[in-house]
């Protein structure tokens, strides 16, 4: 079976083409716009598409989660699926699997989830197609692990206690570890599911019991203060947003403030596995 991972070099694509090639069934094929890591150079958006050759399984892991002038969410996530969709015959019509993300609504007042839902939506109209919706996903190292750290350099010099907006605290995520992730989309590559498949790890954590693991494993107490929400949206959305917007972006401020959570049922269905508990994941992390 041929597969083709677009985006090969990301947070999940780079795990997934370890996967796939560790399992001798699949003819792995990742991409990347610069051909880094191993992975075949293609551009999706300028390239002939012809040249991937016929595929069974076109896997498309390209999402962004921030801005910049020359990726906008339309073009990322909307633009990209149109062009999937355009080029699928040339490629020998293969099934598509999107990765996607937990809370993608077409009607969401977050543009990071509208664009997700429109482009899932555009997908999903077409046969033999999934798009897998996962909650946040734990690989080492990732940006929210390093944005939770900061927290905690944030707290050494303020007495321990933490500024947050109200209501912050106990907004939920159900993360999913990132082997499960993949081990489901390999599942997905043989199996015949058409439509959404959502994923999340079996246990859902609000943003402060994060805060009390990140505490506990660098020794020092953290307390949070909740600041009104009339008070830290200027600060935050206004000048943390614009100033350092690698820090949170506006979008990202908003999403603070979804709960991210799903049932693991699904795709412990699918896969026959019980996906794993993160909390070990995160006491590692934060121990770093």
């Amino acid at each position: 079976m041929t597969v083709v991972i677009l985006g090969a070099t990301g947070q999940i694509g780079a795990y997934l083409q370890n996967c796939l090639v560790a399992n001798r069934a699949f003819n792995v094929r990742g991409t990347s716009r610069k051909g880094e890591a191993g992975t075949v150079k293609f551009d999706p958006y300028k390239d002939d598409w012809a040249t991937l050759g016929k595929i069974d399984v076109l896997i498309n892991c390209i999402g962004c989660i921030l801005e910049s002038p020359n990726n906008s969410f339309e073009k990322v996530h909307q633009g990209l699926t149109s062009l999937i969709i355009k080029n699928r015959e040339k490629v020998g019509n293969p099934r598509l699997i999107q990765v996607s993300v937990l809370g993608a609504d077409e009607h969401s007042y977050s543009d990071f989830l509208r664009t997700k839902g429109l482009a899932d939506k555009e997908l999903l109209s077409h046969k033999n197609s999934v798009v897998v919706r996962p909650s946040v996903v734990c690989t080492p190292g990732t940006v929210m692990i390093k944005k939770v750290r900061f927290l905690s350099e944030i707290a050494a010099y303020t007495f321990g206690w933490l500024p947050v907006p109200a209501g912050f605290p106990t907004h939920k995520l159900q993360p999913v570890m990132v082997d499960d992730l993949v081990w489901t989309i390999m599942h997905l590559c043989e199996s015949n599911y058409c439509g959404v498949l959502e994923i999340s790890g079996p246990e859902a954590l609000s943003y402060k019991s994060l805060v009390k693991l990140l505490s506990q494993a660098k020794g020092r107490k953290i307390k949070l203060l909740e600041v009104p929400r009339s008070v830290a949206d200027p600060i935050i959305r206004n000048l943390l947003a614009v100033l350092v917007p690698k820090l949170i972006s506006k979008g990202q401020y908003d999403l603070l403030f979804m709960d991210n959570i799903a049932s693991p049922e699904p795709a412990q269905a699918l896969t026959g596995k019980r996906l794993s508990d993160t909390i070990p994941f995160w006491e590692n992390e934060f121990s770093r």
